[in-house]
């Protein structure tokens, strides 16, 4: 069980290392032209229809600066970091982690990242704009003081570095299937955690990304990404929402957050864990190829007053496989 699928190669491909030689340089060539003519002008504010004009969206309880946040439920406070990528449909107040956070008794809150949703404020794309964001939220909910905080992959991240960046305001941390950054990412992640190099999604991840990043796909392109990362993050496959690309999509720009991927590089917190003093969660996957084992390991590892769960029957949402176990989990650390 499990997605590593390099035992399943086929002697044919192993034959093949001029094709692969070919394509690497291929796709290298490809991402110094797209980084010599970036192409920022073809990304655009995510606009709150562009997946679904069907679909109700969640208002925000309050805009400031530009800047839209939400608080959903009641009780103690919790600080839910939404994605700071492009790689959402829907906002953080309105996902099954919100509801979830709510239904245990808590007060959730959480904003819309600049250039996504309801969220005006120009989009920075990077660590300090999460940030102060996330600064700019508790205020306008009134909360001073320490405060539990989660997030889910690269939500975690970023409430990972808000942690270490502002220790007087974390409480308890949860890590949600997450990692400590660019490092772990190369050393463990995408795309040779999911898929062979002689197969075919190895390379579209790694040809569409370098398009995207630099605003040269589509919004057509930037949902066949999404789903392929979707396909290989769940064990119960039945789990997957089938593809839909609707004909605007074709030639409608790159949501702008995209270039999160970019700003990834330069972020990384392994050297920096053993400063974290708030009781920490950490989970995992063990399928999980986004944010493989390694990663969680690794930040159990680091960070001193830890504990580690991992979820054996699960990819990158075990809150979503594994439903009631996780939040069995969840609320007992929640409430020690």
């Amino acid at each position: 069980m499990g997605f590593n699928m390099r035992s399943g190669r086929s002697c044919a491909a192993m034959k093949r290392p001029g094709i692969v030689l070919f394509l690497a340089a291929l796709l290298l060539l490809i991402a110094f032209a797209a980084r010599w003519f970036d192409a920022g002008t073809y990304m655009r504010n995510f606009e709150m229809d562009a997946y679904d004009p069907h679909q109700t969206f969640i208002e925000p309880t309050v805009i400031t600066r530009g800047l839209a946040v939400y608080i959903v439920g009641e009780g103690e406070p919790i600080l839910l970091f939404p994605y700071p990528h492009a790689g959402t449909s829907e906002p953080m107040a309105q996902s099954d982690l919100a509801d979830k956070f709510a239904a245990l008794g808590r007060r959730v809150i959480t904003f819309d990242v600049p250039g996504a949703y309801a969220s005006t404020r120009e989009p920075q794309v990077d660590m300090a704009e999460m940030l102060e964001c996330a600064l700019d939220a508790l205020e306008a909910a009134g909360v001073a003081g320490k405060i539990d905080v989660a997030g889910h992959s690269m939500g975690g991240l970023v409430a990972l570095a808000f942690a270490l960046e502002h220790p007087g305001r974390v409480d308890q941390l949860l890590l949600i299937n997450t990692l400590s950054g660019f490092d772990a990412s190369l050393k463990w992640g995408l795309p040779g955690s999911a898929w062979a190099w002689h197969q075919k999604e190895y390379w579209q991840l790694i040809y569409w990304g370098i398009l995207l990043q630099s605003g040269h796909g589509d919004l057509a392109m930037h949902k066949r990404l999404m789903h392929i990362l979707e396909e290989a993050s769940y064990v119960d496959k039945s789990r997957v929402l089938p593809l839909v690309i609707d004909e605007r999509d074709k030639g409608t720009a790159t949501p702008v957050r995209f270039r999160w991927s970019k700003a990834l590089w330069d972020i990384g917190y392994a050297d920096q864990l053993e400063r974290l003093a708030a009781p920490t969660l950490i989970t995992a996957g063990r399928y999980d190829p986004q944010t493989p084992i390694g990663c969680a390991q690794e930040l159990a590892e680091g960070i001193p007053n830890s504990r580690l769960e991992v979820f054996e029957m699960s990819g990158h949402n075990p809150f979503v496989e594994e439903t009631d176990t996780f939040w069995a989990v969840v609320e007992d650390f929640l409430q020690e």
